[in-house]
Formats: structure tokens, C-alpha cells, sequence
């Protein structure tokens, strides 16, 4: 058993070369109980190929980082074979399972989510506030809610992306140039925060999202559609999101959004960051649904069209659709080709 100063240098170490994905679990022997032979040897679980070829590959590396001839032998081969389980601490110093993945947007790890400040009542019928804190998902996967996509629009990596969104006046009727650019920090956001999520090529760049905002509510957060459909529900604000989106966009037993959910209340939508968050989604998910339809890789301009649902139409309603999108893309200086 190493000292704990080498236990944390050695969990350390495993940490940043391990993900959650290979599915592997090291243990310490009990130093009292093995010969001084056995003293350096790590025994480890795994049932993935990958992960034990892995162990091997990086064997050499991490004995020159950690300064100690520390080797790693799989369990099946040295455990029960030349020394008995008795002889090895049953929970492992180290389970990849337990391993933390970190977004380096978001507040909590992945399989968590935001909990503000609120009030809580003790069994004595008093009440006291719970300080802010992550709480992990029944599902295990990634869901951003309201709460934290507040704290994630006040940060540095929010406002500072590195590709921004044009700030060139699309000329719209009624349509103030202030009120064109109000929301452009969620926007740039947003779209930079789901491109690292899901790290497509080409990226989405902001100016799509733009665009498309602006023929759905020409930048009113208080619009909704006057085509109300039993199907889909009330589409609200400034991406036009519907009720239908809203509640498959949080639900994990549906293969909607797979692993990344969002958890809003319809009342949400009326709110320009939860807005654009969603919408923004929404339209990595329609990209897939594209692909599905196109039987190819679509275009961000064919994304689009099919968030508006007319990726495939002729109506004269499509058409004039395209030409209002491709003059406002083109009056930010995009390529709709």
C-alpha cells in the first residue's frame, strides 16, 4: 500500500489519461500482506480489450511521471493465480465509473445540473435556504436546465467567443438596428457552446441562427404563432419553439435529443437566453433529421429549411422562405450557395 501523498499522485495520473469510457477499476494490494516482490504491482479490471491494451501502452509513460517502478498486471492473470483476493483492498482506489467528466462551459459535471438558492424546510418546520448546488440526473445523462444556463451566459467563455455574429443592419421593416443586435451575446453563445458539444464540420455559424431568428419572430421575444396546432402545441418567442419541442427536448426515454437534454417549462420560452439555448439545439437535432430525408450530409442552409419544415417543398410558401433567408445570410456576408 503506497503512502497517500503517492495514492493521490497515482490517481492523479490514471485520472487524466482514463475516461469514463474505458470502463476500468484499479486496486491496491495490502501492503502488510504481500511480500516485498508484490509491493509495486497494481492489479486492475476491465472488460474491454482496449482499455487493458491501453494499460500497457502507457505503462512506460507513467512510471517515468510518478518517479516509481509502479506495474500494472490484469486481475484475471495475478489475482486467485498467484496471490489470493484476500490480499487486495475490495473497492478500488480508482473506478473510471467514478471519474468526473467536465464541461468546461457548464457548472456541474456531466450527469448533473444546476440547482439555485432556494428556500428548504427542516423537520422542525422551520425554513432555512439551501445554498446553490449540482444534483445529479435520474438518467445519468447530460441536461442543462434554466438555472444554469443563467450562470453559463454570465461567463467569460460565453461572451467571448471566438466567432461572433454579424452586426450589419439586415434592414427590417419596423426593425431597429439596436433591436436586430439586442440578443447577439446569446446567439454567439449559444451556437459556439453546442459546435463544442457536438464538434460537426462544417460548424454552425451564428449568422444561420440569426437569420433564421429573424424570419421567425423578427426579434420579438412575446411572438407566437397564430397557426396553433393540437400536434405541436403554442411555438413561442424568439426561435418560434413549440410546445411539442419543449417536452421532447427533456425527455430521456425518447431518442429525440439522445444524450444532450435541455429541461424547460413552456413559460421558459419567453425568456431570450432559454430561447435561444433551445433553439439553437433544436437545430443540431434537425440536422440529423435532414440527413434523414436528404439521404446525405445537408447544409446549415438546408438545416433551415427544415426547422421551418419545408426542406423539400416547392410551394410558393418555401420558396419565398428561402429568398428571405438568403438575403438576410447575404446581407451578413454569408454564402447560401
Amino acid at each position: 500500500m503506497p503512502s497517500k501523498d503517492e495514492k493521490n499522485q497515482i490517481t492523479k495520473l490514471l485520472e487524466s489519461i482514463f475516461s469514463k469510457d474505458d470502463n476500468i477499476s484499479f486496486y491496491f494490494l495490502k501492503k502488510s500482506k504481500v511480500t516485498p516482490e508484490f509491493q509495486n504491482k497494481i492489479p486492475f479490471k476491465t472488460k474491454k480489450k482496449t482499455s487493458a491494451e491501453k494499460v500497457k501502452t502507457i505503462e512506460k509513460k507513467f512510471q517515468k511521471e510518478s518517479g516509481v517502478n509502479w506495474e500494472f498486471i490484469q486481475w484475471s492473470q495475478f489475482i486467485g493465480k498467484i496471490i489470493p483476493e484476500s490480499k487486495v483492498y475490495k473497492i478500488p482506489f480508482l473506478d473510471s465509473q467514478n471519474i468526473e467528466v467536465k464541461n468546461p462551459w457548464r457548472v456541474c459535471p456531466v450527469g448533473e445540473h444546476w440547482v439555485r438558492r432556494h428556500p428548504k424546510h427542516l423537520n422542525s418546520g422551520k425554513a432555512t435556504d439551501h445554498d446553490g448546488h449540482c444534483r445529479k440526473n435520474p438518467s445519468k445523462k447530460d441536461l442543462l436546465k434554466g438555472d444554469e444556463m443563467e450562470l453559463i451566459a454570465s461567463s467569460d467563455l460565453f461572451l467571448n467567443t471566438k466567432v461572433k455574429v454579424s452586426k450589419n443592419n439586415l434592414k427590417m421593416p419596423l426593425v431597429s438596428l439596436e433591436k436586430q443586435n439586442q440578443y447577439d451575446d446569446f446567439i454567439s453563445g449559444w451556437t459556439a457552446y453546442w459546435n463544442e458539444v457536438f464538434q460537426l464540420e462544417p460548424s454552425l455559424h451564428p449568422n444561420y441562427v440569426k437569420a433564421l431568428m429573424a424570419t421567425e419572430s423578427t426579434f420579438n421575444t412575446k411572438a407566437w404563432a397564430p397557426n396553433y396546432k393540437p400536434t405541436t402545441g403554442l411555438a413561442r418567442g424568439l426561435m418560434q419553439l413549440t410546445e411539442k419541442t419543449t417536452r421532447q427536448a427533456k425527455d430521456h426515454k425518447l431518442r429525440e435529443y439522445r444524450d444532450h437534454f435541455i429541461d424547460l417549462e413552456y413559460e421558459d420560452l419567453w425568456d431570450p437566453n432559454k430561447n435561444i439555448a433551445l433553439g439553437v439545439r433544436h437545430l443540431f437535432r434537425k440536422r440529423e433529421t435532414a440527413k434523414w430525408v436528404l439521404k446525405r450530409e445537408p447544409t446549415w442552409f438546408e438545416v433551415l429549411m427544415d426547422y421551418k419544415g419545408q426542406i423539400k417543398s416547392k410551394s410558393e410558401e418555401a420558396k419565398n422562405t428561402r429568398e428571405r433567408l438568403k438575403k438576410h445570410l447575404q446581407k451578413m456576408g454569408m454564402d447560401t450557395e
